[in-house]
C-alpha cells in the first residue's frame, strides 16, 4: 500500500514539474521579445520574488496533508509585518529580538488553532477563519487604521540582498539571499516530511486518522504540530514581506491564504489529506510566480490578473490530474 502511495506521489510531482518546464519555456519566449539580454537574470530574480509565497505555501501544505486548512495565514502575515515595524523601530540592534518575538507569536497562533481544532473538534475552516478575523481586528484597533513603525535598512538584505561575484545583469551578486533562505527551509521541511517519523505519521493521519489513532500514532499531537509549522512559516513569510517593503502596511498579507492553497493544490496536495507534498508545492509556487510576471509585463490590471490566474489554476490542475491518472493506470 505504501509503495502504491509513493508511486502516486512521484507521478504527481513529475506531472507538475513537466507543467513548470512548459510554463518556463513560454515565459522565456515571452521575455526574450522584451529584454533578450536579461532572460537568465529574470529567471533568477523570479526565485527571489517567489520567497514570500513559497514560505507560506510550504506551511499550508503541511496542514493540507492531514486534511486541514489554514485561512489565518494572511492575517498573521499582516500582523507580523506590523509587529516587525513596531518592535524594530528602524534599529539594527533590535533585529534579533524582533525576529524571535515574531516567530514565537506566529507559532503561538498556530498552536492555538491546532488545540481548538483537536480539543473542541471544530472544523479547521471555521477555526482559522475566526482566528484571521481576530488578528485583523487586533491590528486594526492597535494601529487605528494607520500603519506605524519602520523596518531597519540592514534587515532588508534578506529580501533584496545578493551574494556571490557580481555579473552583468545581477543586482550585486549571483544568488539572491531570499531564494537561498526559502530553498534551504524547503529542503529542511522536505526532510521532515519524507524522512522522519513525524512526516510518516503526518501522511498516515491525513490518509486515515481513525486507523492511525488505532495503530498508536499520536494523531492529536501530529495535527497540532502541523498547525504550529504553518504558523511558523506564515511568520517567516511576514518577516520576508517586511524586508521587501521596508515598512508596516496594513493588509499586506491579503490573498496569501488563497495563493498558498492554490500553490499547494497545483503541486498535487489535496484537501482529502495524505496526498501530495512540499516538493510539488515548490513547482506550484513557481508556476504562479511565472504567470504573475507575464501578466504584470503585459500591463493587465488587477481585475484581469484575478481572472487569468483563476483560469490558469483550473487548466494546470486539470492537466496535472490527467497526466497523473494516465501514468498511474500504466
Amino acid at each position: 500500500m505504501r509503495k502504491k502511495s509513493l508511486k502516486k506521489r512521484n507521478h504527481q510531482v513529475i506531472g507538475v514539474y513537466c507543467i513548470l518546464v512548459l510554463v518556463a519555456i513560454i515565459y522565456y519566449t515571452f521575455i526574450m521579445k522584451f529584454v533578450p539580454a536579461k532572460g537568465a537574470a529574470h529567471f533568477i530574480d523570479l526565485t527571489r520574488q517567489a520567497a514570500p509565497l513559497a514560505l507560506v505555501a510550504l506551511g499550508q501544505t503541511m496542514v493540507m496533508l492531514m486534511g486541514g486548512i489554514d485561512l489565518s495565514v494572511g492575517a498573521l502575515i499582516s500582523t507580523v509585518n506590523i509587529m516587525c515595524a513596531v518592535l524594530m523601530k528602524n534599529s539594527t540592534d533590535k533585529i534579533v529580538y524582533t525576529i524571535i518575538t515574531c516567530l514565537l507569536f506566529s507559532m503561538l497562533v498556530g498552536l492555538i488553532n491546532g488545540l481548538i481544532i483537536v480539543k473542541i473538534k471544530m472544523p479547521p475552516f471555521l477555526v482559522t477563519l475566526a482566528m484571521a478575523s481576530i488578528l485583523q481586528g487586533c491590528y486594526m484597533i492597535y494601529t487605528g487604521g494607520v500603519a506605524k513603525g519602520k523596518i531597519a535598512k540592514s534587515f532588508r538584505v534578506i529580501a533584496s540582498g545578493w551574494i556571490g561575484p557580481s555579473w552583468e545583469y545581477s543586482n550585486g551578486g549571483v544568488f539572491p539571499i531570499a531564494a537561498i533562505i526559502w530553498i534551504v527551509l524547503f529542503l529542511a521541511l522536505a526532510f521532515v516530511s519524507y524522512k522522519t517519523t513525524f512526516g510518516r505519521q503526518l501522511y498516515a493521519t491525513g490518509g486515515n486518522e481513525q486507523a492511525s489513532w488505532l495503530s498508536g500514532i499520536p494523531t492529536t499531537r501530529i495535527k497540532v504540530g502541523a498547525y504550529v509549522i504553518s504558523g511558523l512559516f506564515a511568520g517567516l513569510c511576514g518577516l520576508m514581506v517586511s524586508g521587501y517593503i521596508g515598512a508596516a502596511d496594513i493588509g499586506v498579507g491579503s490573498n496569501y491564504e488563497m495563493d498558498s492553497i492554490a500553490a499547494a493544490c497545483i503541486g498535487g496536495t489535496t484537501f482529502a489529506g495524505g496526498i501530495g507534498g512540499v516538493s510539488g508545492t515548490v513547482a506550484g509556487v513557481m508556476i504562479i510566480q511565472i504567470f504573475t510576471a507575464i501578466i504584470t509585463m503585459m500591463g493587465i490590471q488587477e481585475e484581469g490578473r484575478y481572472i487569468m490566474l483563476g483560469v490558469v489554476l483550473i487548466l494546470v490542475l486539470g492537466i496535472n490530474y490527467l497526466v497523473t491518472q494516465r501514468k498511474i493506470r500504466k
